[in-house]
């Protein structure tokens, strides 16, 4: 899987925003790994973390909603939960 890892590309994806997303008791993605994904990726970036397991909480989607509405003009009104 290495040639195709995303933390190889995630550092080009400027001049676009990145989210990320993570969870504090994540036991699919290690904490470590998420911090080393984070910091390779390209400014600017908004990153959020979440006290819940690998599953976010309802919170998280409300963010991302309320982010792409902000970066590509969705209409977050409609959004009505994950």
């Amino acid at each position: 899987m290495k040639p195709i890892e995303p933390i190889r590309f995630v550092g080009r994806g400027a001049p676009a925003r990145l989210f990320f997303q993570n969870a504090l008791r994540d036991q699919a993605v290690a904490r470590d790994d998420a911090l080393a994904y984070q910091a390779a990726g390209s400014e600017p970036k908004r990153i959020e973390w979440y006290e819940s397991d690998h599953f976010l909480p309802d919170e998280a989607f409300q963010h991302m909603v309320e982010w792409l509405a902000d970066e590509i003009g969705i209409d977050a009104s409609q959004f009505t939960g994950p």
